[in-house]
């Protein structure tokens, strides 16, 4: 296995941006939603259409508003599990946080058998053909509070880490072989974090030794899962 990280700070006029790109080849995996027999072709799904379609799936116009202390969006795009979204947002009226599930399992999976079905690449008819299940979920400020306390122990180790151990330049050009594609996006006021890292799977029963903000979105993913629903459609 050959890991790759790179960590850039962005600095903008109002904001300070953490961008973090992991590269993990596992050798031994199978390629995602490729088939590698002799003399088989298949028809690719663009990066570009699979980016748009979960776009369309899981929306982020939530951070649009501005109209918040701070909010979290946490996505997992796993290689073989369903797909899922997490928003924790707080307002001055008290703390809202959704989940996000694919009903139709994996949306690379799905989004290639529709493409060899019907040959459309067309993002927007292919996302109608996911089901999405949304459920608002019940949380105690004072477990959002040691979410926040966490995330800033894990960011401030991650900036510590990689001050003296980044390879190569940031970039966009992520090979996909096998894991999940952890994405990470939280505003607060002038600061802004961007993350994106592909790791070890979720679900899986041995993971590996995996980077703070990793460790700390399947922590809240898994407490999230546990807790009970407000309401769900």
């Amino acid at each position: 296995m050959i890991k790759k990280a790179a960590l850039a700070y962005i600095p903008r006029s109002r904001s300070l941006v953490l961008c973090l790109f992991l590269l993990m080849v596992n050798t031994n995996a199978n390629t995602h939603g490729q088939n590698l027999s002799q003399g088989t072709v298949v028809q690719r799904l663009s990066e570009e259409t699979y980016k748009q379609v979960l776009d369309l799936l899981f929306p982020m116009d939530v951070l649009k508003d501005n109209n918040f202390e701070f909010a979290w969006v946490l996505r997992f795009s796993p290689s073989e599990a369903a797909d899922s979204q997490i928003i924790i947002i707080k307002r001055a009226g008290g703390i809202e946080v959704t989940e996000s599930l694919s009903l139709d399992g994996n949306v690379y999976a799905k989004l290639t058998e529709t493409l060899e079905r019907t040959g459309s690449g067309d993002a927007v008819k292919m996302a109608k053909q996911i089901r999405i299940r949304k459920r608002v979920v019940s949380v105690r400020p004072s477990l959002v509070q040691y979410w926040l306390d966490d995330f800033a122990r894990s960011v401030n180790v991650l900036i510590g880490t990689n001050k003296t151990e980044v390879a190569g330049q940031p970039g966009t050009g992520i090979v996909f072989l096998h894991g999940t594609s952890y994405d990470l996006k939280y505003e607060a006021g002038a600061i802004e974090v961007y993350y994106s890292v592909l790791g070890p799977e979720i679900g899986e029963a041995s993971i590996p030794k995996t980077l703070p903000l990793e460790r700390w979105m399947n922590g809240v993913r898994r407490e999230i899962k546990r807790l009970p629903s407000i309401a769900s459609r």
